[in-house]
């Protein structure tokens, strides 16, 4: 079948399986090191490139992409998208992705199935510099050989997956690209090729190579998924004579043109696969492209039968080469090691030199190398015994890797570590290991060594996944890194400890990680939550140097202060004396880092202390800095009197950006603002300014604005004003410009930052939150929302970044730095306690964004005694640092997506709002047809169930809503104004709901749907959830921000079985509301939707008037309804459809037919009829989500249902009968668990239906919109008009135009016949030959099929017998192609104007030097006219050429003369400058039919009330003249129209159809067009497909 939908770029979110890093090969690294010395290893670092898979996509995105190449020598600017250029590099920026088992061009019924990717290998790269760093000259020049040299440098990834295995070029990974097609010209850039992206190198059976294309396909089918895959290149040993005739046979270099590879399979199988590149043509691209020619040589099988979790090979490494001769040499040694189910690890060898079974090997792969065995070996299995076997973990065995020494580290199910070492069996000490790197030696060994179990880890308190080797970067120990289940990765350190070497890589908000690399020094973690992230190893496992200062004390006196005040016993009334806490002097109350204007760093320290001292500390010279105090000279800046300040009372400090004030602020209420530009022993101090804020404790000052949070967790908002005020004013005390309650709870807040780009206000607490704010109108602050930080107990500062927000706070004694957007944990330092006084600054490069692996600066000083303070720092220079991104796509939800919807916001963009089991809400930014940015909404308590949006038509914002456990809902307003600039997404929160009484976690909300109400002023929105209960609640919300942010409403009680699904129905003043429960019920009930509003505060009364039993239940499913779509299907009449799906694997659609009533109170609803109509799954399996969408210009109702089988189906609706019919389907990378569609219009007039699919990750498919529209309009044309370019021509293999030889631009003209003759007609006769024997490609006859073969039924039918009618077919052919293929088929013969003529005949060519009855003027013309003989006969000789005729004269080298007057024929085709009588007669007698033709159509369309469809097909801009006719057509016709007085008037629609130039510019009232993007065959098929869907 047909698939009409297509993938939209990579699956957003969804687990990564597979991440690493990759370098550029020896020939750049060794190239650059000549050239430029030392410092070249960290220039060809920052060239490494991310490569992942997420689900069956492969990405490649650059390590460093904010990384400045000026940095390191750059000669030139950049060029291209994402590419600049260093010397004679081009350093690619960009990022790449492709589907890794899918190419269109070789698609299979195969590819109905979604393979994920598991693994890959990288022939074309280097996971490490050590060829850089390590290699002699000598080795660098012998074993690193030029990779162009290889066959598999082509190849920039092998991946694998399932059963199928692929090969791709590109990517940005240094493949030798210019191989890949033969006739592209191999003068490339030296290294690497910019803005390539990936492209499949096709497999291909042994029949393509001669001639046949049948069994080419994208990727190889093994008999069982593949566990690791190993490829070895050859390099030849050939004799010089030998070289010299393989130059003169072949055409295409094939030296090292073969290459092996190893899979390893699940049952513990291994098949050697021999792999041969080709050369086949693509039609498609019109040109060769390389292919592999895949040989299967051996099965080889151990005698441990078992199933494994895990296979690794050892012997055949990146850069090894086999030295072979045509018919001689030797395999180098092969092992695998395999984890199977039972906890045990199997060792054993695939290749052995030195084993009698390896001869046999040596003689096929030679074999084969000699091309003596062309098709598969026999399918005899060799079978190995095991070499070792290591028992010692509790459960399966998830992963197993080789060391550089033969070691063995694995994992498992029983959540440890091992590492397995080889030791001669007669020891028992496990350090007497064997260094071993040789895999040939591992087995020679097998006699007198075992491997050994020599540590184990444990840590993970899950299964762990993978594991991966490393090196220590201080001192080349050997490290573990592993990650698992439990999220987090960990490093190990075998030989110094059982425990954890060091604090485990937090950063994924998701439940498992699934992959774990160490490249050069950067650990690469993958996991649920679809982002991959960077580590810095160095830093990770590299000791904190914290040093200790003293505070300078100032003062004789440190005895501290007792001081007493009265309180009030509130049960006696009596008064008491309660004693404060005692405060030493000497104590300090504040500490900030700090830099002054020209300084890199904040590198310097203001300690405040309680007897009033001030203190800085430059870190970089070690010295201390006393400045004037803060308590002391202090005047009111509201008064202007002296305040006297006990300086014991002091809390908090703040140093303004400019460096030379500071805000001290007292539990008393005071906020001191100081200078500290001045030393202490300054001759005039400056005056301190304060002011008296009871209450609020100050935190942050941002410009000349104050945000004050105090310790009750209110926050507010002052404009510091340094003048005084008169002298008249008693009182000290002033008010905050606005105040926000209880933002934090009841906790401290601890930090406030303003971000610079959006005004947006950020504080954190001890909550463990992060709240957002806003400022409105005349300054007062409005609360958006508040979102906690997973693993963090309290938080305590906060930073601003250009990508978002970094906060730092605890864990445990641990003081963690975090990102809040991706969850990333940038740090982790031990403080010995949260009650220890700290200050920490996170120190970003100067304009450069943060989003590097490790904060470029850092400084943290924890005060560890009364005057002592312990300083943890690190200071990077920008010119020094090496930095990469930490984080790699956009962190989305770590398990399943429940629901999402979209979010359209006018005139922009739109948004996609999703829910998760994780307990996360998310709102992915959709911009240029891919995910831009991913925003967090505030989390649930227990799993989010529903998510849905409404919008009133009039209103600039969106309702957001969101469901979940305890039976809670929350309400979020999304305002447009602020996304249509490419700012962050503007959410702020409404208000919640929740129910009386206590619910517990289990009780949840299933579902929510929204519709807008009416009156519009002010905006509401009725919201309907639907809970575990089976209770319906209803809530009207107003898009009015009101004081009180909860709120309750109206409960319908259901028949207690639970509610999985709902839909709402906007129709007659009345709300519908369709319920689908576990009992496989739908119920109806009717809502009011009118609101009535109070005066004043926006809430309604309307929830008054709400029913108490449904209006109507039927039994839709004999299992639960798993979900319903509902949507208007007349809007003249109040007829609703309805779909449902359940687990019973049916597609249950009713139609309902409502009657409005009235009576003395009100207006209601009755059902007076109902429909219904099942289809069944077509994959038999249960079915999770349906979606239902109404369009009036395309088909009807469109039907989206998925489910278990991971497919996407498309149906149609019909009503005439009722009945449901299956269109197109696609298979998912992800079970359908919930499913919403929104259409776009793009730029040239296409529209595209995009469809979300939730699941694990969301997947985003493409429905051509146009394609359907399209299948409608040709379905229901009385008249069809097809207009053919020369694109049409194109798809069947034939040249264009502008593709064509110069030789035929020259010669397409009437002239050269009398210069030469001969030449001029060989060379028509060869393209006519050409033209003959092409076979028209099948949209010819998918036309044929529709205009004779009745798939077009609405056509006008002719009786054939009536004389009068016979030149009005009800279609006609307008085509300015010459190659004859329409008159193949009978349906067109009578039925065509070709204005070029035809080159299947050939004519006299003795009017050629006529031009309208007169001689053209001209010598050679005179000369011509004289010789022409005169007979009449000449104007009808029409030779009609034939194949095999054409084929013997080409090949006899005759003339084709006339038998009348003997001069040479000519071809029946209007060329350049030609006035030839011949060919104009034939072609005007074709255009005056046509014109005829056309005239009756007009008629038709004026009397009948006909409609007239013209199809256009591949009609380009270059040489317009067909499109131009299209055009002309539609315009006569939209006049037609427009005049006509009657209101039933006739219809005209342009198709167009053109892969670049299908825009269409309005012509008209009346005129209709329709924009397919696509060539014509692929268009053609899918309205093929379409059109026998609609005739069934």
């Amino acid at each position: 079948s047909i698939n009409l939908f297509r993938r939209e770029h990579a699956t957003h979110g969804g687990p990564v399986t597979f991440a690493t890093i990759r370098f550029p090969p020896p020939r750049l690294a060794v190239h650059r090191q000549k050239r430029h010395g030392v410092d070249s290893a960290h220039f060809i670092k920052s060239l490494g490139r991310v490569v992942l898979s997420r689900g069956g996509w492969i990405e490649s995105h650059a390590l460093c992409p904010l990384e400045n190449p000026n940095r390191f020598g750059s000669s030139c600017s950049g060029s291209g998208n994402g590419a600049s250029c260093s010397d004679d590099v081009i350093i690619d920026k960009a990022s790449y992705r492709a589907q890794a088992f899918h190419d269109p061009s070789f698609a299979t019924p195969d590819d109905v199935t979604f393979e994920s990717v598991h693994g890959m290998i990288f022939p074309s790269s280097y996971s490490s510099l050590s060829h850089f760093n390590d290699l002699s000259d000598s080795r660098k020049d012998n074993s690193w050989r030029n990779n162009d040299d290889k066959s598999s440098s082509t190849i920039s990834v092998v991946a694998y997956g399932g059963r199928r295995l692929s090969f791709l070029a590109g990517g940005g990974l240094w493949s030798s690209r210019h191989q890949i097609h033969s006739d592209t010209s191999t003068n490339l850039c030296n290294d690497i090729t910019p803005n390539d992206n990936f492209a499949l190198i096709p497999i291909v059976s042994h029949a393509v190579v001669n001639g046949s294309r049948n069994c080419t396909n994208a990727y190889l089918q093994l008999s069982d998924s593949i566990h690791d895959a190993a490829i070895l290149d050859f390099e030849w040993k050939h004799s010089p004579e030998k070289d010299h005739q393989d130059a003169q046979s072949a055409s295409i270099d094939n030296k090292n043109s073969e290459f092996l590879m190893a899979l390893g399979m699940v049952n513990n199988n291994c098949e050697i696969w021999g792999f041969r590149s080709t050369f086949i043509h693509d039609r498609q691209i019109q040109r060769h492209r390389m292919a592999f020619q895949a040989t299967r040589l051996q099965c080889i099988t151990c005698n441990v039968r078992c199933m494994t979790y895990s296979l690794c090979f050892h012997g055949w490494n990146d850069g090894q080469a086999a030295q072979l001769t045509r018919n001689n040499g030797h395999l180098p040694a092969l092992i695998a090691a395999s984890g199977t189910i039972f906890g045990e690890i199997i060792v054993w060898g695939i290749v052995h030199e030195k084993r009698n079974g390896n001869v046999l090997m040596d003689i096929i792969v030679n074999g084969w190398i000699s091309q003596n065995i062309s098709r598969d070996a026999p399918t005899s299995r060799l079978r190995v015994p095991p070499s070792y076997r290591l028992k010692g973990h509790f459960g399966s065995v998830f992963s197993v890797k080789f060391g550089s020494e033969a070691e063995i580290a694995s994992t498992s199910d029983d959540r440890t570590v091992r590492l397995w070492t080889l030791t001669p069996s007669s020891s028992t000490d496990v350090t007497n290991r064997e260094c071993v790197r040789n895999a040939s030696r591992i087995l020679e060994l097998q006699s007198t060594h075992s491997y050994t179990l020599s540590w184990t880890g444990w840590g993970h308190t899950a299964r762990v996944w993978d594991v991966s080797f490393a090196h220590s970067p201080k001192d080349n120990s050997m490290l573990l890194l592993s990650a698992g289940e439990d999220g987090v990765a960990r490093i190990w350190s075998p030989f110094l400890t059982e425990k954890e070497f060091r604090l485990p890589l937090r950063g994924h908000r998701c439940e498992s990680l699934w992959t774990v690399d160490n490249c050069e020094g950067i650990v690469v973690t993958g996991g649920n939550d679809g982002s991959v992230k960077l580590w810095d190893l160095e830093s990770r496992t590299s000791d904190d140097g914290a040093k200790a200062y003293l505070v300078p004390s100032i003062g004789a006196s440190t005895s501290g202060i007792n001081s007493t005040i009265e309180t009030e016993d509130a049960t006696t009334g009596t008064r008491k004396k309660k004693h404060k806490k005692f405060k030493a002097k000497s104590q300090i109350c504040g500490m900030q880092f700090f830099a002054m204007d020209n300084d890199e760093f904040q590198s310097k320290l203001l300690v405040a202390t309680r007897e009033g001292s001030l203190f800085s500390l430059d870190l970089t010279h070690e010295c201390w800095t006393t400045h004037s105090s803060w308590s002391k000279n202090v005047i009111s800046s509201v008064t202007g009197d002296h305040v006297d300040v006990d300086s014991s009372t002091g809390a908090c400090i703040a140093v303004r950006p400019c460096g030379s004030q500071v805000v001290v602020g007292t539990t008393e209420g005071l906020l001191i603002s100081s200078d500290i530009s001045c030393q202490r022993d300054s001759r005039a101090p400056p005056q301190n300014l304060a002011f008296n804020s009871t209450s609020h404790r100050p935190v942050h000052s941002i410009s000349q604005d104050l945000y004050v949070g105090d310790s009750r967790g209110n926050l507010a908002y002052f404009t510091l004003n340094v003048s005084l005020a008169p002298h008249n004013v008693t009182s000290t005390e002033r008010s905050p410009d606005s105040l926000l309650a209880r933002v934090h709870a009841k906790e401290h807040i601890t930090g406030v930052v303003v971000l610079s780009s959006t005004g947006a206000i950020f504080s954190v607490g001890n909550d463990g939150c992060v709240n957002q704010c806003k400022k409105g109108s005349m300054g007062r602050l409005y609360q958006v929302f508040s979102i906690p930080i997973a693993n963090v107990t309290g938080l305590r500062s906060i930073w601003s970044t250009n990508d978002g927000i970094i906060v730092g706070g605890y864990y445990g004694n641990d003081y963690v730095v975090t990102d809040v957007l991706n969850g990333y944990e940038f740090l982790r330092i031990p403080t010995g306690g949260r009650q220890r006084r700290h200050e920490f600054v996170f120190n970003p490069p100067n304009n450069m964004k943060i989003d590097y692996s490790v904060p470029s600066s850092y400084g943290m000083a924890v005060c560890t005694g009364e005057n002592s303070i312990e300083i943890h720092s690190r200071w990077r220079s920008e010119k020094t640092d090496f930095r990469y991104s930490h984080n790699v796509g956009n962190t989305l939800h770590g398990e399943t997506i429940n629901r999402l919807c979209w979010v359209e916001c006018k005139g922009c963009c739109a948004y996609l709002l999703s829910g998760s089991n994780d307990c996360t809400v998310k709102l992915s930014r959709f911009k240029d047809n891919r995910f831009v940015s991913v925003k967090d909404l505030p989390p649930h308590e227990s799993c989010v169930r529903g998510v849905c949006s409404s919008s009133h038509p009039k209103s600039k914002s969106s309702l957001l809503v969101t469901c979940g456990g305890k039976l809670s809902m929350e309400f979020y307003l999304l305002d447009h104004e602020s996304c249509a600039d490419g700012d962050p997404a503007s959410v702020s929160f409404l208000c919640s709901y929740r129910t009386l009484g206590t619910s517990s976690i289990d009780h949840r909300m299933n579902v929510v749907r929204a519709v807008p109400l009416v009156p519009s002023e002010p905006y509401s929105h009725m919201v309907v959830a639907a809970d575990s209960d089976g209770d319906i609640h209803i809530v009207v919300i107003s898009e009015v921000t009101l004081l009180r942010k909860t709120t309750i409403g109206k409960i319908l009680h259901g028949n207690g079985r639970p509610v999985l699904c709902l839909d709402l129905l906007h129709f007659l003043d009345r709300i519908l509301v369709f319920v689908g429960t576990t009992a496989g019920e739908i119920m109806v009930w009717d809502l009011p939707s009118r609101v009535n509003f109070c005066s004043g505060d926006g809430r309604s009364n309307c929830i008054a008037d709400a029913p108490y039993s449904p209006l109507y239940t039927v039994n839709a499913h004999s299992s639960g309804v798993n979900d319903l779509s509902v949507a208007i299907a007349d809007k003249a009449m109040p007829v609703a459809v309805l779909c449902s799906v359940g687990d019973d694997q049916t597609l249950a659609t009713y139609v309902f037919t409502f009657v409005e009533q009235a009576s003395c109170e009100d207006r209601y609803l009755e059902l007076s009829e109902s429909k219904s109509v099942v289809g069944s799954s077509p994959s038999s399996s249960p079915l999770k989500s349906v979606k239902v969408v109404c369009d009036d210009s395309s088909l009807c109702f469109r039907v989206y249902t998925t489910g278990q089988d991971e497919c996407i189906t498309l149906w149609r609706l019909e009503f005439q009968p009722l009945a449901i019919k299956l269109i197109s389907s696609s298979a998912l990378s992800t079970e359908g668990s919930c499913i919403d569609c929104i259409q776009i219009t793009y730029s040239n007039g296409s529209e595209h239906e995009m469809i979300a699919i939730g699941g694990e990750g969301i997947e985003l498919q493409s429905i051509d919109l146009s394609v359907i529209k399209a299948a409608k309009k040709l379905y229901e044309a009385n008249y069809l008009l097809i207009t053919a370019g020369a694109g049409f021509s194109a798809d069947s293999g034939l040249s264009t135009y502008e593709c064509a030889p110069d030789e035929y631009k020259e010669l397409c003209d009437p002239s050269k016949l009398i210069k030469e003759a001969r030449r001029f007609q060989q060379f028509w006769l060869n393209f006519s030959h050409i033209y003959s024997k092409t076979k028209p490609h099948v949209g010819y006859e998918f036309l044929d099929q529709w205009c004779s073969g009745g798939l077009m039924p609405n056509l006008k039918k002719y009786d054939k017998n009536d004389v009068s009618r016979t030149d009005f077919s009800p279609w006609w052919v307008y085509t300015s192609n010459v190659d004859c293929h329409f008159r193949r088929f009978k349906s067109f013969q009578d039925s065509i104007c070709e204005i070029h003529g035809s080159a299947d005949e050939y004519i006299c060519s003795c009017r050629i030097g006529y031009s309208g009855g007169q001689a053209r003027i001209g010598m050679e013309w005179c000369q011509w006219n004289q010789g022409v003989p005169k007979f009449k006969s000449c104007k009808q000789t029409r030779v009609q050429v034939t194949f095999e005729a054409l084929k013997g004269v080409i090949k006899d080298n005759t003339m084709l003369l006339c038998e009348s007057c003997q001069l040479p024929l000519r071809p029946n085709v209007l060329m350049f400058n030609d006035t030839d009588e011949n060919v104009l007669s034939y072609i005007s007698t074709q255009r005056n039919r046509y014109q005829a033709w056309e005239s009756h159509v007009e008629d038709a369309i004026s009397n009948e009330k006909s409609k007239f469809v013209i199809l256009e097909l591949g009609c380009g801009v270059n040489v317009p003249a067909v499109r131009q006719e299209s055009e002309e057509v539609l315009s006569d016709c939209a006049q037609i129209i427009q005049y006509q007085e009657r209101e039933s008037k006739g219809s005209v629609c342009l198709v167009r159809i053109n892969p670049k130039n299908a825009e269409v510019d309005q012509l008209g009232h009346g005129a209709e067009y329709v924009s397919v993007e696509a060539n014509a065959k692929k268009a053609l098929e899918q309205i093929h497909h379409i059109l026998k869907q609609m005739t069934k």
